[in-house]
């Protein structure tokens, strides 16, 4: 098992050698990146429970490695994250690419809402001088 991890993570840093900082051009290379680690670490299954957990923080740490925001798979998700983790294989990602940016885009809608609350609350607390 400790082999098996440790060539999870050789390969993990060597593909983080070539993807970078999130850009226009490589977006969809991280997710993919993210889904492929995630994937890998979830079939290892090392673990009695958990197994899930790091997986989705190895993808995390792909994304945020990257330059992204961390991705929140909510608990409301978890059958169809289940099912998208069910139907991926190494050689067919989509479904749990497609999860992920689901998911992503869902994680960023909350943070813009949060932000956006804290703004106004901001606002609200330190009005502006009309002249």
């Amino acid at each position: 098992l400790a082999e098996v991890m440790s060539h999870h993570v050789e390969w993990l840093n060597g593909r983080l050698e070539f993807i970078r900082r999130v850009a226009d051009d490589n977006f969809f290379e991280i997710i993919h990146v993210a889904s492929e680690a995630h994937l890998r670490f979830q079939q290892t299954r090392p673990f009695e429970i958990g197994n899930g957990l790091i997986a989705r923080a190895v993808g995390d740490y792909v994304m945020l490695r990257c330059g992204l925001f961390y991705n929140l798979v909510y608990y409301e998700d978890r059958t169809a994250y289940h099912a998208a983790v069910r139907r991926s294989t190494p050689d067919n990602l989509s479904p749990l690419s497609n999860f992920l940016l689901i998911s992503f885009s869902r994680t960023l809608m909350h943070v813009d809402d949060m932000i956006n609350s804290i703004v106004a609350s901001e606002d609200e607390q330190h009005p502006s001088l009309k002249v």
